[in-house]
């Protein structure tokens, strides 16, 4: 009775998370279970009619499985098929080596897991209180489904392939111990750290990074790639012949292009370089805002046959630690002023511009220009006409 009642108080007051969504995916966890068939409370394990038992070593698909006090047991030996839930406040740190064959964790407290339980075919919520923890590599199998709100952390390597796939919803943060090989689905709209070793993306169905994503060490492109919001490179970026299109922010250590390509939108996006940056072997950077902050100017070295078509920021204050920089997406990093830029500048008094002739060969050509005029001049406006660039005043 007393393991029904809490269950029932846990229900009326609403626990679980609100629904978000990221990148069209949405969370939609099942929240606390209506009835439990194997339950966990300081006195001990007791099945649906309150008989105290052992702990269940075998739990089929449609039963569940509700820790209602800390616990470090080891539980479904044999399988575990069913659901797993935890509310708030309560830890679990056992062991269960796999789950499969369509099982569900509900984690609105703590699973730190003894001992890696392997993950086929499995949805995982981990709600907004809630923290998720293997020790050693993560590597969901078959179509695994892992929602964050809360926090996600592994020990080793996080390896997201086949049909699996990881949803870091707004607030969510996962931190990967080691290095990250992404070739399904990830989609951040929270904050994904990678703490060291390599990060291998790219493609179309890998990362869509649209918060926050911090590498400590290397981003190596396995594919063409698509940055939306701000990704920050400690190490080396590395193309292997694919283009980097930064709709963003991308920050770096150091940067050199030999033969690559970065491809901005010429409105958002923005490359911030600690360092050194070059442009090697024809590469090419366009449609970017650009901030060097140990020099302040352009890229420090562009070969002859290379593009450097970026605008210039006066300054961007790239210091604070990993959590200041990715708070909200990287808003202490975003750009607030836009330097000006001038092709042609004038007084309005004396200044002229003299040109050779450079529209022979074109069909059509169209030139604008700003006007100011006060009341002494009203009416009286400059036009060009002619390939001389000859002025007549109205």
């Amino acid at each position: 009775m007393k393991t029904r009642l809490l269950l029932l108080v846990m229900l009326l007051t609403g626990i679980g998370a609100m629904a978000q969504t990221c990148n069209g995916n949405t969370f939609n966890s099942p929240g606390a279970p209506a009835t439990c068939t194997y339950t966990y409370t300081a006195s001990g394990w007791e099945d649906a009619f309150g008989v105290p038992i052992a702990p269940p070593a075998s739990v089929e698909i449609g039963q569940t499985v509700c820790i209602l006090a800390d616990n470090a047991d080891a539980i479904g030996a044999a399988k575990f098929k069913g659901t797993l839930y935890i509310p708030e406040g309560v830890s679990f740190t056992g062991t269960i080596p796999n789950f499969t064959g369509g099982a569900t964790l509900v984690i609105e407290g703590t699973a730190d897991f003894a001992v890696n339980p392997g993950i086929n075919d499995t949805k995982i919520y981990v709600h907004e209180n809630g923290f998720f923890r293997v020790p050693g590599q993560l590597q969901p199998n078959g179509a695994t489904q892992i929602h964050v709100i809360g926090q996600l952390e592994n020990g080793a390597d996080l390896n997201i392939t086949g049909q699996a796939k990881m949803i870091i919803y707004e607030g969510g943060y996962v931190l990967i111990k080691n290095g990250a090989q992404i070739s399904n689905k990830v989609s951040n709209c929270g904050l994904l750290i990678v703490d060291a070793g390599e990060v291998h993306t790219g493609g179309g169905s890998s990362l869509f990074n649209l918060c926050s994503t911090y590498v400590h060490q290397d981003l190596v492109l396995d594919g063409p790639y698509t940055n939306n919001g701000l990704f920050v490179v400690k190490g080396n970026l590395g193309f292997n012949g694919h283009t980097f299109y930064n709709d963003d922010i991308l920050m770096v250590k150091n940067i050199v292009l030999n033969n690559d390509d970065i491809v901005g939108n010429g409105s958002t996006s923005t490359l911030l370089v600690e360092f050194n940056a070059e442009l090697q072997a024809g590469s090419s950077i366009t449609g970017h805002y650009y901030y060097d902050s140990d020099d302040g100017g352009g890229f420090d070295t562009v070969c002859g046959s290379c593009v450097e078509d970026i605008d210039i920021l006066d300054h961007v204050d790239m210091t604070g630690s990993v959590f200041e920089i990715t708070a909200n997406c990287g808003e202490a990093v975003r750009p607030t002023k836009i330097k000006e830029k001038a092709t042609l500048d004038f007084d309005g008094v004396d200044d002229y511009v003299s040109t050779d002739s450079f529209i022979q060969g074109n069909d059509e050509v169209t030139m604008m220009g700003w006007i100011k005029s006060d009341p002494a001049n009203a009416g009286k406006v400059v036009t060009l006409f002619g390939e001389d660039l000859s002025c007549r005043l109205y």
